[in-house]
């Protein structure tokens, strides 16, 4: 049977996206800790790090999947990070693997 769509069908499913009244702020994310989206919207965490040890590299996990692993470049400073969409509920959080981070910048878009 074919589908049809009226001009006054509401599509509307009630649900916000990403960046819909929100906002990017700065917050404290440690490395191991693990953090949970209970804002009820995904929201986007961005990190940025300096390491002091060659070949550091630093992992993010969402929801128990690593989904943004960098490596070190092999110089004395290594510099890294990622963007990562993290949707409503889920666990997060982000680790460093050969040292630890000497600096570490994070915001979220909540």
């Amino acid at each position: 049977m074919a589908s049809v769509i009226r001009g006054d069908d509401n599509f509307d499913s009630g649900e916000v996206g990403l960046g819909s009244g929100q906002t990017w702020q700065s917050v404290s994310r440690s490395a191991n800790v693990t953090y949970t989206n209970t804002t009820g919207n995904p929201i986007a965490l961005v990190v940025s790090y300096t390491a002091q040890n060659q070949g550091q590299r630093c992992g993010f996990v969402v929801g128990g999947v690593t989904i943004y692993p960098t490596n070190g470049n092999g110089s004395f400073s290594t510099y890294g990070g990622g963007i990562m969409i993290i949707p409503t509920g889920s666990t997060y959080y982000w680790f460093p693997s050969g040292g630890s981070a000497s600096s570490i910048t994070t915001q979220e878009l909540r």
